[in-house]
């Protein structure tokens, strides 16, 4: 769901009337899972997610993002939900009044909620750097006692003894894969050479080619206010105004911005480069009409967004530490315009690109042909 800043939308509302329908089967507990992201525009830089988890016994958590972070839940329940979960032991008999369950001999498909909550909260509490007494706080709602029915939680069967990690591991080191980063850039601080920076940020993967997207994002002034009102046709006109005669284009009003994209000069880099260079020098004095209510008003532009996406290549060992650590580390924000190196960091990371410093709003890593696909 992409609402635009004028929709309300409850999560508790959302997370109710998904527990309900429809009803778990028997034997089974309803399990619902938010994963919350930030509207770019109206806190770029400090702008945080949040992630919420409410099951059929009772019980819910709510999870912070760091800044810029996305998404950490649900790579959590993903593992899980394939078997990473363990089952665990059962040491007092006061277990049982919190979701554990003794379970059936041989059974791998499933576990109690116990075991499921313990092995969430603990990933979590590592992936979003929680702070102590936040941990505490969830842990106590892990061992909170809910009149409870011995409802259990389906998994894949996946072996998590020691030969079967081994070759889970050798397979993974054997095997290379391809992904595809999608990258965003400030543009007013975009890199002539981003293959170069991209070596910077993806140290573990090789750069097979970046290529930039063929659409930029226009933010407008005061986190995107009024952009549900944005005359879009006045812009239109205006924009084409300042590009080469028989450019094509189009504009969408998305959340985080009116995204402005070029229909014309499809496989001919160097021109669509020239255009979007066009854009990126011009469209801060661009006047964005609005038409609240009928009357024609103004409003500026505040940055423009460039959108690039790189082709890495690597083992799918190397491919998934690469991803873990731009979950746990997320390049979102900005740094300050320093010499210093950049990296990897829990809340900001940039990298130098000659006398300036690169500003990236966010960096998601895709296994699938296509970010736009993923």
């Amino acid at each position: 769901m992409e609402p635009l800043a004028a929709d309300l939308v409850p999560v508790d509302a959302v997370m109710g009337k998904a527990l309900l329908h429809p009803t778990a089967p028997m034997g089974f507990q309803g399990i619902v899972a938010i994963d919350l992201q930030p509207i770019k525009g109206v806190c770029a830089t400090v702008g945080k997610g949040a992630a919420f988890l409410a099951s059929s016994t009772g019980h819910h958590f709510t999870f912070d993002y760091l800044p810029g972070q996305v998404n950490a839940l649900s790579w959590v329940l993903r593992k899980a939900l394939m078997g990473n979960c363990p089952q665990m032991p059962l040491k007092n008999k006061n277990l049982f009044l919190v979701g554990a369950v003794e379970p059936a001999v041989g059974d791998e498909t499933s576990r109690d909620w116990y075991s499921f909550a313990s092995y969430v909260v603990r990933k979590m509490k590592a992936d979003t750097q929680m702070p102590l007494d936040r941990a505490e706080r969830l842990g106590e709602m892990v061992k909170r006692e809910v009149p409870y029915t011995a409802d259990l939680v389906p998994i894949r069967t996946a072996p998590l003894d020691a030969t079967h990690r081994s070759n889970k591991k050798k397979d993974e080191e054997m095997r290379r894969e391809t992904a595809f980063a999608h990258l965003t850039v400030d543009s007013s601080r975009a890199s002539a050479d981003p293959t170069h920076e991209a070596r910077a940020l993806f140290k573990l993967l090789n750069i097979v080619e970046v290529n930039q997207d063929n659409e930029v994002t226009l933010v407008l002034t005061d986190g995107n206010r009024g952009i549900d009102n944005v005359d879009l046709h006045l812009l239109q006109r205006e924009i084409l105004v300042s590009l080469q005669p028989g450019t094509d284009i189009a504009l969408k009003v998305t959340p985080r911005g009116i995204v402005l994209t070029i229909l014309s000069h499809a496989g001919d880099k160097p021109k669509l480069a020239q255009t979007l260079l066009t854009v990126m020098n011009r469209g801060s004095n661009w006047n964005v009409p609005l038409r609240p209510f009928g009357v024609v008003t103004d409003t500026r532009i505040a940055r423009i967004e460039s959108h690039y996406t790189a082709k890495v290549s690597g083992t799918a060992r190397k491919v998934h530490r690469q991803r873990k650590e731009l979950l746990k580390n997320p390049f979102a924000g900005t740094v300050a315009e320093t010499g210093g190196g950049g990296g990897f960091s829990p809340r900001y990371s940039g990298f130098p690109s000659g006398s300036a410093v690169v500003k990236l709003l966010s960096c998601l890593l895709y296994t699938s042909p296509s970010p736009r696909d993923s």
